[in-house]
């Protein structure tokens, strides 16, 4: 895998040799719905998402908060021998959304106190790269444990 990427997102694909249907069944028994009926559902699964008949949205079930886990989106493309899973790895719509405004302020104030040549930049500065930190660290401290846990299901 390559080194650490500066934003939380990635495009891979796995190859397996199955057809879609068996995809979808190796996969069935370890996804549990996000949410049904208003209730969040018990953690016993190893993933927790969605699966249709051309792919899946999932993200590993983990027993802490973590705002920034990677959601792996994936579609089945059927080749003559085998499947190919082209997967999208990105956080969650809202934590994206999140964090371009609070970086995105950050990175104003800095450059303000900086060009004006204030102490309170390093404020700014903390923050933002903080901010980055704990974003990326959050992402790719699980991406290698979910890659990891999808291809021991689907192989």
């Amino acid at each position: 895998m390559e080194i650490m990427k500066l934003i939380p997102f990635y495009k891979f694909s796995i190859e397996v040799n199955s057809d879609e249907e068996t995809l979808r069944s190796k996969l069935e028994p370890h996804v549990e719905r996000f949410w049904t009926n208003g209730k969040v559902l018990s953690k016993t699964s190893i993933f927790e998402g969605e699966l249709s008949e051309k792919g899946f949205k999932l993200r590993k079930n983990i027993r802490y908060s973590n705002s920034f886990l990677p959601v792996f989106i994936g579609r089945f493309k059927q080749d003559a021998n085998h499947t190919r899973i082209e997967i999208t790895a990105r956080m969650l719509i809202l934590t994206n959304v999140f964090m371009a405004v609070f970086l995105g302020f950050m990175a104003i104030g800095a450059v303000t106190a900086i060009l004006s040549q204030e102490i309170t930049m390093f404020i700014s500065l903390f923050m933002f790269v903080s901010g980055w930190l704990m974003m990326c660290g959050g992402f790719w401290f699980e991406f290698p444990r979910t890659l990891e846990e999808l291809r021991r299901v689907v192989e």
